[in-house]
């Protein structure tokens, strides 16, 4: 095979289950997690997910093999890259996704979740590639929120606005307020408000909160012309994953 193909990848895990969150909340996906990730968000419910497993890399072969048996197994054909962080390691994850689609033939829709931090043209393939990635507020902590810059590396990058889900996780008022303030600003993006969990996946926003968020999102001008989704994980309610 061409060596344009060749990657390694480290990983954490792959699995198969229910997408819990964001635009394609309930449908089912094999998960390419990868293992890395320096970003250290506050509310990650992966923090496994953060040290690159050097004993677990997935070359061509392997990948090939266990996507294989997932097809044959599940015939499931949304994948989603998250991790850890994948853009940290871009160059291996691009090639692994071009490699994907030239073996299964388009069979699968590859997706790439991301923190947001990392400007999203660094994957470079040939496929047209749908982003999920957050937006940092004051709850994600002041490593990840100094490393993201209040999004800037996604308004940047030359991905078409059509092409990127823009995630916020709001704990509190302040928090909504911030992300209204950013979703006025670049109104051509498609929003996600996920109301974020606490202990035994309970949601830890006051119903107050909720009731704001869902009135400004129902009465407030702002909100013309603006895509945006309140959402939770249901993956958590479920204990899936």
């Amino acid at each position: 095979m061409d060596q344009k193909y060749d990657f390694k990848v480290a990983m954490e895990e792959i699995i198969y289950s229910i997408e819990g969150e964001g635009e394609s909340m309930g449908i089912p996906t094999i998960f390419i997690r990868t293992s890395g990730c320096t970003v250290g968000c506050a509310y990650c419910d992966t923090k496994s997910s953060w040290t690159v497993k050097m004993d677990n890399i997935y070359d061509n072969d392997r990948l090939f093999e266990e996507l294989t048996i997932a097809k044959n197994k599940t015939g499931i054909r949304r994948i989603l890259i998250t991790g850890g962080e994948p853009l940290e390691q871009s160059t291996d994850v691009s090639k692994m996704i071009d490699f994907i689609d030239f073996k299964f033939n388009g069979y699968f829709n590859i997706e790439i979740e991301t923190s947001g931090v990392y400007n999203l043209d660094l994957i470079k393939t040939n496929q047209q590639i749908f982003f999920i990635a957050d937006i940092k507020l004051k709850n994600a902590g002041s490593h990840a929120r100094n490393k993201a810059k209040k999004g800037e590396p996604i308004f940047s990058s030359a991905v078409k606005p059509n092409n990127i889900l823009i995630k916020f996780v709001v704990n509190n008022r302040k928090d909504w307020d911030e992300a209204k303030k950013i979703m006025f600003k670049h109104k051509d993006y498609f929003y996600a408000v996920s109301l974020a969990f606490g202990q035994n996946n309970k949601i830890k926003v006051r119903k107050d909160v909720i009731s704001e968020i869902a009135h400004d999102m129902v009465y407030d001008s702002g909100f013309r012309g603006v895509n945006v989704r309140l959402l939770i994980q249901i993956h958590k309610i479920m204990g899936l994953y």
